[in-house]
């Protein structure tokens, strides 16, 4: 094969270590491949923020050109790609995007988000999959207020399980989570008594109280998993109460049937 003299290295190599270009006479470039690599990653280094600057532009005018294929591939992204920041968000919570771009666009069109400022993607059910059933295009400041870290009592009880240790014997377990309330109740009792004493400031008091209240929460959220209970039932079951003793005029009292 013939070879060519590169005349930045200055050594004789074959012609496929040199890039084809239309530009010289022979067709080859003048340096060749490993030379043209070496000075591009020198300028690009020296260039970085100039290059980082253009490539924000360049891929935000992409954006606004392709609304749809922007959001397309981001969600592909957080929810397959491991090494995405999100993807404990969501393909880690096992996520999954089950509608095609055409299902996507189906939507684009059908909540006509090319009317809104600023439309974004949401989950109807935070716990469910991307798929046409479940998705709505919203304004990104409505999407927002519905985050899945912004935490509610179904999802705060999902992730009180993560720390709590199971045994196989279960009525020990309920014993042991009940005894826990117990016991974080009475640490509760215990830090007013030291403000009342005056061992405690209004703020250190607040502080502690924040920890124990904490707990408290734990414990209840875990002892109704372990009793097949949802804490949200619980909670709205709870103020649905209170709403009739109110109305009845039997907030004060005692016992459960008032």
């Amino acid at each position: 094969m013939k070879k060519k003299l590169c005349k930045k290295c200055g050594h004789k190599k074959l012609l496929n270590n040199f890039y084809k270009s239309k530009i010289y006479k022979d067709n080859y470039t003048s340096n060749c491949i490993n030379c043209l690599q070496i000075y591009r990653k020198k300028r690009d280094k020296k260039n970085r923020k100039l290059i980082n600057k253009q490539t924000r532009k360049r891929n935000k005018r992409w954006r606004l050109k392709n609304p749809l294929y922007h959001r397309y591939n981001s969600m592909q992204y957080r929810c397959n790609n491991p090494k995405a920041p999100a993807y404990k968000d969501y393909g880690g919570r096992g996520i999954k995007v089950l509608m095609t771009f055409k299902e996507l666009k189906y939507l684009w069109n059908r909540d006509k988000a090319y009317n809104m400022k600023r439309p974004s993607i949401d989950r109807k059910n935070n716990d469910g999959h991307y798929e046409v059933s479940n998705c709505q295009f919203i304004e990104f400041k409505d999407n927002v207020k519905r985050r899945w870290n912004n935490i509610t009592f179904r999802s705060y009880q999902r992730k009180t399980l993560d720390t709590l240790i199971n045994t196989k014997n279960k009525d020990l377990l309920i014993a042991r989570l009940a005894l826990g309330v117990s016991g974080e109740s009475g640490e509760v009792a215990e830090k007013v008594k030291k403000y009342l004493r005056g061992d405690y400031s209004n703020l250190l008091l607040k502080k502690h109280l924040e920890m124990e209240i904490g707990d408290i929460l734990w414990y209840c959220s875990t002892l109704a998993h372990v009793m097949g209970l949802e804490l949200e039932k619980i909670a709205k079951k709870n103020l649905t109460k209170l709403a009739k003793r109110k109305e009845q005029n039997k907030i004060k009292g005692s016992g459960d049937n008032r």
